[in-house]
């Protein structure tokens, strides 16, 4: 929530969306190689981009979801869906927490950041 806030996207998450926001732990940001989040801390510009990517436009439930589907990020990029023995997006697992209702749309928790490390 501080890297929300520290980049002003709380006011774009308020908004009426919808929005399918996959969530990152603490314990992935904790993850990332050392160095890495003290910087991205450091550069809100570089934060936001990575935090947009992790919202898509539109209400995605994990039922909805298919094998290999794109979803549109608000970067402009898209997150790779792929339906396993686990379902992932760009390779983070979604199987913390998924599904949960938010005013504006879903959030699905996941096991990493999405960026390229």
């Amino acid at each position: 929530m501080e890297a929300i806030q520290l980049v002003n996207l709380t006011h774009t998450l308020e908004k009426e969306g919808p929005f399918t926001l996959f969530a990152p732990t603490d314990d992935a940001f904790r993850r990332l190689p050392d160095g890495v989040l003290n910087r991205l801390m450091a550069s809100p510009a570089e934060l936001k981009t990575i935090l947009l990517g992790h919202i898509v436009s539109g209400t995605y439930f994990l039922s909805g979801l298919t094998n290999e589907s794109d979803l549109p990020t608000l970067d402009g990029r898209s997150n790779r869906i792929a339906v396993g023995n686990t379902l992932t997006v760009d390779g983070a697992k979604i199987n913390v927490e998924a599904d949960m209702l938010a005013a504006n749309g879903v959030v699905h928790v996941i096991d990493r950041v999405l960026m390229s490390q």
